[in-house]
């Protein structure tokens, strides 16, 4: 009777949004040409053995030339290794020449005296350096605390981690392996995609449209070369010796346990825009 009186019970759920047009074109027409940039999302796949390609992160470095281990001015420890890239006019991340990017971190407590202002380009708690050259043989290390072999065995179960007593181990070794090396090992892929800039530009209101949007590209993005910096702060001011502004050139969240980038942190490696010289690299890293 009510449905021959009142006809059909109206529908009253919300409709479900229609999936963002994630195209060039699609994106273009929300944050307009200046808006859309080329980026490449790095993917990482944690592995239980050491990785020897020129692109890795975790485990130890493979050099060009040989090379001391970096130290923290502050605190005197080895800093963490926490990966390498290669580099190149044709690589991902550009550089003039055939090059691989270093990039350390010191991992010191924070609290502790002398404090490592890991977070600041300018404390030198960093150290983010190019060597050049085509990577055809690379070197380990010339320090003989770096064991390969013991980094192999912490690196054999990727997904466990050092027990207290392992960590008492390490110290009375007084090799400070958790500082030079992430306890996972990854290797890399590159997959190429499109990225668009956070903040309004051009005039731009952002409406819900231009959210979805973002938020579908930044999905499993947990490290990427180019495109727009996502700044959790605000854009950096650093400075490369040179004179001119720095620029964010890779992006990655912690995305190893023992990598401590605060609450939420991002890093951001910053670059010359002109690649002035092998040292014009810095490291900066910001969190809510």
């Amino acid at each position: 009777m009510f449905k021959r009186l009142f006809g059909k019970k109206p529908d009253r759920r919300t409709p479900s949004p229609e999936p963002p047009d994630l195209s060039r074109a699609g994106l273009t027409s929300l944050f307009g040409v200046g808006g859309v940039r080329e980026t490449t999302n790095v993917v990482l796949t944690r592995m239980p053995t050491l990785v020897d390609t020129a692109t890795r992160f975790g485990g130890v470095p493979g050099y060009l030339e040989a090379t001391a281990w970096p130290r923290c001015p502050s605190c005197k420890d080895p800093m963490m290794f926490v990966g390498q890239v290669e580099m190149g006019p044709a690589q991902p991340l550009r550089y003039p020449r055939p090059a691989i990017l270093y990039i350390f971190l010191c991992q010191s407590d924070p609290t502790a005296e002398p404090s490592c202002e890991t977070w600041s380009p300018a404390s030198g708690c960093a150290a983010v350096f190019a060597q050049e050259g085509v990577a055809t043989t690379l070197r380990p290390p010339t320090e003989d605390f770096v064991d390969r072999a013991r980094v192999a065995e912490l690196v054999a179960d990727a997904h466990a981690r050092p027990d207290p007593a392992r960590w008492e181990l390490l110290d009375q070794r007084g090799h400070k392996d958790h500082h030079t090396t992430l306890f996972g090992q990854y290797a890399c892929a590159f997959r190429s995609e499109l990225s668009v800039c956070g903040q309004p530009i051009d005039g731009i209101t952002r409406t819900q449209a231009h959210y979805a949007a973002m938020a579908a590209l930044s999905k499993d993005r947990a490290m990427f070369i180019g495109g727009f910096p996502d700044w959790v702060q605000g854009p950096s001011s650093a400075r490369c010796a040179c004179g001119k502004a720095m620029e964010s050139v890779l992006q990655f969240g912690a995305f190893d346990e023992a990598l401590n980038l605060g609450d939420a942190g991002e890093a951001y490696v910053l670059a010359c825009p002109d690649r002035c010289a092998p040292s014009s690299f810095a490291l900066e890293w910001q969190s809510c």
